[in-house]
């Protein structure tokens, strides 16, 4: 059984040696390695005078901490010693990312292999499995037969021919990432020609996917025999538990019967939570070792559900500190928050600690499920959160809450009910201001949507589904009745609740309470800076204003240039035969007139290209939104925001860009005649060849036949 990922600098367990060839100093040595780093650590390695036996008795998973410790370039010295199967078992770590191989680790660790060892690397590509040897192959080089010496048309890339002229081998990577490979078939071709050629033949002739589904296979019946688990089988233990269900799960026994391999200790799990650590230290004997074990095995699990890579050990302490904190929240549910040690070790021997973990995770994210309920309502463009960009403070709970694994807003995880409790009303009340704000654009935030409609409402305005004008009397009126003194005004606080409590049922009582304050707390720490006289609208981010200054010249601009390009259109077909106006032409005036846009504000800049003359302009108050929000929208006369992507034709690109079109058309175009040519070419070598081989054969049978 493999434990995890993490040492422990002091002596907690030290596994007597199976091995009874070991010198006696083993153990100590193996202790002394604890807490080194660097140039020492190295130096502690091959320190020993037999080193080979010694790094060849250390658990895979020890090297591998210890190489990442040290760093890869520097670790040759080690490589060199190691056996053929802690090497298999090191790059089973390293080179895999899910179900797929990363090339780029194979490349790194091959050529760190190669130079530790030039004579080896034949013996220890070997011992790889089949599938992951032919996959790397594959990837290096591949071969064809040779069918007419004579009419040998040579490859791109570098290459070679067999001596007997048969075969062709093509290396088509670049620069000296094939190196390992080229010495591997060196070696393999001068030792086992026949088996060397039928190699490279079945790694030509495999399909990629085949090789990777073998590969994978392998390397996880391999790991699953060292603990660590198929992701496929790992992902059930995010599945949450029920408490009242807890005393139905079997309970903790021991792994195996001996005592683990490798002296990983869960440091960043046992040594840290006051609580976790004063029940484990209530174990001993038998009983500690078997919840050790099950801890592994649990922290295994968690790392293959995630799919965290063996060498990224941020990720994995990211994990480790997450098991604990589901632990620790497990055993404040089952025994409370004031409960003496041995009372949460009993816990411990007597639910398997996936249970605990279960049971944990599953009320960290039953308390964040109401913001995840409304996920679409709260994301815009890429960001998840998004709609939240005016109102900072619930959109930092937001992100939280919609990441993977939830967490409080400095990052910090969720391990106590308080914490629970807190995390799940401020989750409520996200879900309900999102639920409230259902009906605004998608253009615009909910923050400035819901301000806009509650001042609407105060002032009587009309039209409470559009933004408040410009109007500087009307926005000092709005200041004036929200703040005084740098502060909320009572008045403002009182409506503005009253207001809120009016949209919501009598069973949201309870959440009502805390949404208006939240979104009271964002509007006092945006206008907190502000004074009468600085009330610019471009710059009221919780209030949804229309800019009409420079929406004019905006349209204007951009009636010119669709007019411009109507008529270049136009001249185009009329004097395509004659070649008078060509694209590089066409782009230039396109820049010259998109200029114009220049003279804009920052707010309303932007460099638009349409690429069909005749798409109506765009609704006047819908492009004020807009560019408010750095973004033109195009809109058909009669179709919804949410069709648009769908119904509207619309590029919104730099001018640049279009150059770069134009050169990618033109490549394209170059590569299919360059491939047409080839493809004529081979046809009539092909037929040639075809008819030099009927005349041969026709004089063959005629000389025969004389």
């Amino acid at each position: 059984m493999s434990m995890i990922l993490f040492r422990d600098p002091s002596n907690h367990i030290l596994p007597p040696s199976e091995n009874e060839s070991l010198p006696e100093d083993f153990e100590v040595w193996r202790a002394s390695l604890d807490g080194l780093n660097g140039q020492v650590l190295l130096n502690t390695l091959i320190e020993p005078e037999n080193t080979a036996l010694y790094l060849q008795s250390l658990p895979t998973e020890d090297l591998h901490y210890f190489i990442h410790k040290i760093g890869l370039e520097d670790s040759e010295l080690i490589l060199s010693q190691l056996s053929n199967q802690q090497i298999q078992e090191m790059l089973d770590m390293e080179i895999w990312q899910g179900d797929e191989i990363n090339l780029k680790k194979v490349d790194e660790w091959l050529l760190a292999i190669m130079r530790a060892n030039p004579e080896k690397v034949m013996e220890r590509m070997l011992a790889l499995d089949e599938s992951t040897l032919m996959w790397i192959v594959k990837k290096n080089a591949y071969a064809y037969a040779v069918d007419d010496p004579d009419s040998f048309q040579p490859p791109d890339f570098e290459y070679i021919v067999t001596p007997d002229h048969t075969l062709c081998i093509v290396f088509p990577r670049s620069e000296n990432q094939d190196l390992p490979v080229k010495l591997f078939l060196d070696q393999f071709f001068k030792d086992y020609a026949d088996v060397c050629i039928n190699l490279l033949l079945s790694a030509s002739v495999s399909l990629n996917i085949n090789l990777l589904e073998e590969a994978y296979q392998e390397r996880m019946h391999r790991m699953n025999l060292k603990g660590y688990v198929d992701y496929y089988d790992a992902i059930e233990i995010f599945n949450p538990v029920d408490i009242e269900e807890v005393d139905q799960y079997l309970r903790p026994t021991r792994i195996a019967s001996e005592v683990p391999p490798s002296r990983r200790w869960l440091t960043q799990v046992i040594r840290t939570e006051e609580r976790l650590d004063r029940a484990f230290i209530e174990l001993e004997g038998e009983e500690a070792l078997m919840i050790v074990e099950a801890l592994g095995y649990l922290c295994n699990l968690v790392f293959s559900a995630d799919q965290i890579p063996f060498w990224d050990h941020k990720a994995q302490e990211k994990t480790l500190h997450l098991v604990r904190s589901c632990l620790t929240l497990a055993l404040e549910m089952i025994n409370g928050n004031q409960v003496d040690p041995q009372t949460d070790a009993t816990t411990l021997r007597t639910i398997h600690i996936n249970v605990l973990f279960k049971l944990g995770y599953g009320k960290i994210t039953e308390s964040v499920s109401e913001t995840r309920s409304v996920a679409s309502r709260l994301r815009l463009g890429q960001d998840r959160a998004g709609a939240l960009l005016e109102l900072p403070v619930l959109k930092s709970w937001a992100d939280s809450f919609l990441q993977k694994h939830p967490t409080l807003t400095d990052q910090k995880l969720i391990q106590t009910l308080a914490e629970c409790d807190l995390v799940h009303k401020t989750s409520q009340s996200i879900a309900q201001i999102a639920l409230f704000a259902k009906d605004r654009p998608i253009h615009v935030g909910i923050g400035p949507y819901l301000f806009t409609r509650f001042f609407k409402s105060h002032f009587q305005l009309k039209n409470p589904d559009l933004p408040l004008p410009p109007d500087a009397k009307l926005l000092k009126k709005i200041y004036q009745f929200t703040m005084k003194d740098q502060s909320l005004t009572a008045e403002f606080q009182e409506k503005f609740n009253r207001f809120w409590l009016d949209q919501q049922t009598n069973d949201a009582a309870d959440i009502s309470k805390l949404s208006p304050m939240l979104l009271l707390k964002a509007w006092e720490e945006a206008f907190a800076s502000l004074t009468e006289d600085s009330l610019d609208p471009k710059y009221l981010g919780l209030l949804w204003i229309d800019i009409l200054d420079e929406i004019p010249a905006v349209i204007d601009h951009t009636k010119a240039l669709k007019d411009q390009r109507s008529q270049w259109l136009s001249e185009e077909e009329e004097v395509e035969e004659e070649g008078e106006i060509s694209v590089e032409e066409e782009i230039e005036l396109f820049k010259q007139e998109a200029l114009k846009f220049e003279d804009l504000s920052d707010d309303a800049r932007f460099k638009i290209w349409l690429n069909e003359p005749d798409v109506e302009l765009w609704n006047e108050r819908e492009a004020m939104e807009s560019i408010k929000r750095g973004v033109i929208h195009l809109f058909d006369e009669g179709k919804t925001e949410e069709k648009v992507d769908q119904k509207v034709e619309t590029k919104v690109v730099k001018v640049e860009q279009l150059e770069q079109l134009e050169q990618l058309e033109k490549d394209e175009k170059d590569e299919k005649d360059k491939k047409d040519k080839k493809d004529k070419k081979d046809k009539k070598d092909k037929k040639d060849k075809k008819d030099k081989k009927d005349k041969k054969d026709k004089k063959d049978k005629k000389d025969k036949k004389d």
